[in-house]
């Protein structure tokens, strides 16, 4: 019995080539990490000039920590995958 993996193979040809699941990983997971940069530097300038956070930093700090889902997500997608030990039998 055939995996999903090799069907895939043997009717898209080339397909198991065109991964492009580390380049999205890289791609968001930088883009992310700029966005809590700029969180940080955001919570810092309003906890330093107003001594407390407002409702609203509690939204932002929610919200970057959201957009990390996504890219665990990814990295798991992406993980290779391991030799399964079938050709031994």
């Amino acid at each position: 019995m055939l995996t999903a993996a090799e069907l895939d193979a043997a009717h898209y040809p080339g397909w198991s080539h065109e991964n492009k699941g580390p380049l999205i990983l890289g791609v968001t997971g930088t883009l992310t990490f700029i966005a809590f940069l700029f969180v940080v530097g955001r919570i810092y300038s309003r906890f330093v000039s107003l001594g407390k956070l407002g409702s609203d930093d509690y939204i932002v700090i929610l919200c970057i920590v959201s957009t990390w889902q996504p890219n665990l997500l990814i990295s798991l997608a992406v993980r290779p995958a391991r030799p399964s030990p079938s050709h031994l039998c």
